[in-house]
């Protein structure tokens, strides 16, 4: 689950602020913002893992963007990733 700020109680500072982006201009900087906002949440939150590369696609005929984080398990030392559809609603 994608969580904003505030969203869980007694940790009101975890979240992405993704949500707030869905909304923004559909550009290169929003991509970033996307990107930048999930690096901080992983590198804060899980020292367990190592982001290899985190991949947005804008996906305009759905309203939505694909993010792909690919990511290393660094106790295992094993290779996975996860993908995501973020769809903003009209």
């Amino acid at each position: 689950m994608v969580s904003n700020f505030y969203d869980r109680p007694f940790a009101i500072d975890k979240g992405a602020n993704l949500k707030g982006l869905l909304f923004e201009p559909a550009d290169v900087f929003t991509q970033i913002a996307l990107r930048k906002n999930i690096e901080t949440v992983i590198e804060k939150y899980e020292p367990r893992v190592a982001i290899r590369e985190i991949v947005i696609n804008d996906e305009p005929e759905m309203n939505a963007y694909r993010i792909l984080v690919d990511f290393k398990i660094k106790e295992f030392d094993t290779n996975e990733s996860v993908e995501i559809i973020l769809r903003r609603l009209k």
